[in-house]
């Protein structure tokens, strides 16, 4: 295999960094004085849902994850991440109130969920074995950089203009997935031997 389909793993881990750490740098400003949302600042009861209901969802899509792996593929389920991913953004750009931003929170714990489980098997089916952990935990430090992204461009974007820049690498890693190949040893699973090799 190529190093193709790991860089666009890693855009797709890199995106789950941006996605978890985007309240960081947002928070301040949708409890400020002016927020870019709604005409009155986000209490911060609102704010600490908005950081904690990540992990709701993530818990039920870890088991959906491994189901829908072995029911559709690690392909077609490892593409679907960048659905909810580019989601979460769009609710971001477009939200009214507090309730758009939950919404893009919880798509954010489903796509995070879903990666978490999803890529390190990908990576662990196509890799060679005598690279296969270096390249496993390249995933983490992808994850890390995604978060540094945040807090950079956090600081120097606007609110909106921040939307629009963290749509793009999850837009990447879906359109680039999309053409990765499936695993062998799913392939082999479902009988399609010429396929796998």
């Amino acid at each position: 295999y190529s190093r193709a389909p790991f860089v666009s793993v890693n855009l797709a881990a890199i995106s789950f960094g941006m996605n978890v750490s985007w309240a960081a740098p947002m928070i301040p400003l949708l409890e400020g004085p002016n927020p870019p949302i709604g005409s009155e600042p986000m209490t911060q009861d609102e704010t600490s849902w908005l950081t904690s209901v990540v992990s709701l969802p993530s818990i039920a899509a870890s088991p959906l994850a491994a189901w829908s792996c072995e029911r559709f593929g690690r392909k077609i389920s490892i593409v679907s991440l960048g659905i909810p991913a580019m989601l979460n953004w769009i609710f971001i750009y477009f939200a009214q109130n507090f309730y758009y931003l939950l919404i893009s929170r919880i798509l954010v714990g489903i796509s995070g969920g879903m990666m978490l489980t999803l890529l390190p098997i990908y990576v662990g089916e196509i890799a060679d074995p005598s690279v296969r952990g270096q390249l496993g935990g390249v995933l983490g430090f992808a994850t890390n950089i995604g978060c540094f992204i945040t807090l950079l461009l956090g600081s120097i974007l606007s609110y909106h203009d921040f939307a629009i820049a963290g749509i793009v690498p999850p837009a990447i890693f879906f359109i680039t997935f999309m053409t990765m190949p499936e695993t062998p040893e799913y392939l082999i699973r479902k009988g399609k031997l010429e396929e796998a090799t």
